[in-house]
């Protein structure tokens, strides 16, 4: 994981947004008085597209790619159904590190057998 996320940085220096927080939504421009922008489903644009947006957009398309180059047969079977970066990261992340309980309890047993064989 560590070693995959300092390629994607080395990438790109937005990579680990895109991954973390999603891809970048294009916004079209409201055409009403306002000057508000609109994404595609009418909500409020978080921020208005430039050049660096429209690298940014792709920027998830490169971080998938890089991810899924990474992977095996049988881990990509199980991330194959994930259409953007930041979902097969946190997919790969449950799989590779479990849920909060699934660590706690992992925790838990290192603690008893550690105890165990004192």
């Amino acid at each position: 994981e560590n070693e995959n996320a300092a390629h994607l940085v080395a990438t790109h220096e937005d990579m680990m947004e895109v991954i973390e927080e999603g891809p970048l939504i294009i916004m079209k421009a409201n055409t009403d008085a306002t000057n508000e922008c609109r994404d595609s489903n009418g909500s409020k644009a978080k921020v208005s597209v430039d050049t660096r947006g429209e690298k940014k957009y792709n920027l998830d398309n490169v971080a998938k790619d890089i991810i899924l180059k990474t992977l095996d047969e049988n881990m990509f079977l199980k991330i194959k159904t994930c259409t953007i970066a930041k979902e097969i990261w946190d997919k790969l992340i449950l799989i590779c590190q479990g849920t909060e309980a699934i660590k706690e309890n992992k925790l838990i047993v290192a603690i008893r057998s550690s105890r165990a064989s004192r």
